[in-house]
């Protein structure tokens, strides 16, 4: 198969100039940072606005229950179960 190509050779195409300033430059990155924390990790009780990573176990009647168990899941605010029952938990701790 044959492809014939036209002129092409010469073009000129206008690129608009675009001058950003500081500031505009300054917003983006806010933004972007904004949707993308950082995560850091510390040593010492989950508090507002941390987030936990933890492992569980469900019970039921002191028993563990089938499907009732992960690890390394991460819990934030909206994850309300966990998340109120962790506020001022220390990482060294098991809970129940």
């Amino acid at each position: 198969m044959d492809i014939l190509l036209g002129q092409y050779k010469g073009l000129e195409a206008a690129i608009p100039m675009i001058n950003y300033t500081e500031e505009d430059i300054q917003a983006q990155l806010h933004a972007l940072l904004s949707g993308n924390p950082v995560r850091e990790s510390k040593n010492g009780p989950v508090d507002n606005g941390d987030t936990a990573v933890i492992d569980y176990e469900g019970f039921k009647d002191d028993v563990p229950f089938e499907g009732g168990e992960g690890g390394e899941i991460p819990t934030c605010h909206w994850f309300w179960f966990f998340y109120s029952r962790l506020r001022g938990a220390d990482y060294r701790n098991e809970y129940r």
